[in-house]
């Protein structure tokens, strides 16, 4: 009865009985094997436990299912990572990517992995821009990146813009402030306080 299994497996996790709850879970699995719930925890389960090629294996199964959620593919990206296969995780991101050009959240997740690695991600970044020139994301990636190599007006500039699509951008607002922080803290300061309103930490 999966339901009573889902519901044993519930209580394991809540006494963080850990190794009997991926039993549990697997027994789920071994009833539906597409659950994609059950893959999901016993990824996480196995992760937790150093089972990093069980994790990975559940990890794609559940990727499988849904391959343009970015969400899925990021923790597949990881474990590849954490088991030194940078060249497959590049290779599942550049097909994401093919499959779905306009998503920013595919192309954050690549910028993101190329700057992780120590890759070139000016050169990724560049590509999607040019690919969505008014992603706020991508205005955003590109602030934060030219404030890295100390271009800080031009990164400004890039925060502002960013900021004019969308207020709700962390890393560009940051920007702002540490420029406002330079330049006129009395700006920065007002800048901080409305962030302090809207914080969630």
């Amino acid at each position: 009865n999966i339901g009573v299994l889902r519901a044993l497996c519930q209580s394991q996790l809540d006494l963080q009985n850990f190794a009997e709850a991926e039993q549990t879970v697997s027994r789920v699995l071994a009833l539906k094997p597409d659950d994609l719930p059950s893959l999901n925890l016993r990824a996480q389960l196995r992760a937790q436990n150093n089972d990093a090629a069980g994790a990975l294996v559940d990890a794609r199964a559940a990727y499988a299912q849904r391959p343009q959620d970015a969400n899925a593919l990021t923790y597949v990206c990881t474990l590849l990572l954490q088991q030194g296969e940078i060249a497959q995780a590049k290779e599942l991101l550049e097909a994401a990517l093919k499959n779905m050009p306009d998503s920013d959240a595919h192309w954050q997740l690549r910028f993101g992995f190329e700057t992780a690695i120590g890759g070139d991600s000016q050169e990724i970044l560049e590509a999607w821009l040019q690919k969505l020139p008014e992603s706020a994301l991508a205005l955003e990636a590109h602030a934060v990146y030219l404030e890295s190599i100390g271009q800080l007006e031009e990164a400004a500039a890039a925060a502002d813009k960013a900021l004019s699509i969308s207020e709700n951008l962390a890393l560009a607002q940051f920007v702002k402030l540490r420029q406002e922080t330079r330049e006129n803290p009395t700006q920065a300061l007002a800048r901080a306080e409305q962030l302090a309103k809207s914080a969630n930490s």
